[in-house]
């Protein structure tokens, strides 16, 4: 990152915005430029917000597929282990649904573990993005009362 000169802007680490530069520039350092730096900040926030989000649905689709595998093999497991005649044959078939079972799970698990992760990526996002509309408000208050433009106009 460049070194801030005056009309710079950045996000500090705390995830402000802070612009550096004279109260009342114009320009391409003033509050406009700040103003365009953060609208833009907001973009890419809401960009990363809409991405997480069709994950998070692509996520939960596949959570609701192995849930419907689940019960699939559940039944096909008690169909195996209440079947009378062929004793060989139902234990290979219990077997085999057993281990598809457990797989199923395992991908559920691993599933209900990503929507989580998802629903908590998502919520930053939507905190950055609205952090950074109250900062863009903040520019937007603080050139109104900067610019003599808008303080004559605010007075009448």
């Amino acid at each position: 990152m460049p070194g801030i000169y005056p009309g710079h802007f950045r996000v500090t680490s705390n995830g402000t915005a802070s612009a550096h530069g004279e109260a009342g520039a114009t320009g391409a350092h003033g509050p406009e430029a700040d103003k365009a730096r953060v609208q833009v900040a907001i973009q890419a926030k809401q960009r990363d917000l809409n991405a997480k989000k069709a994950e998070l649905d692509g996520v939960r689709v596949t959570q609701r597929d192995a849930q419907r595998r689940i019960a699939v093999l559940d039944s096909r497991r008690h169909d195996a282990m209440t079947r009378p005649a062929r004793k060989d044959e139902a234990a290979r078939d219990l077997l085999k649904v057993q281990d598809e079972l457990d797989t199923a799970w395992r991908d559920k698990v691993h599933a209900d573990d990503r929507v989580s992760t998802l629903e908590l990526e998502v919520a930053s996002l939507e905190s950055d993005r609205l952090r950074y509309e109250r900062q863009l408000a903040q520019l937007a208050r603080e050139r109104s009362g900067l610019d003599p433009a808008f303080r004559s106009a605010a007075v009448y």
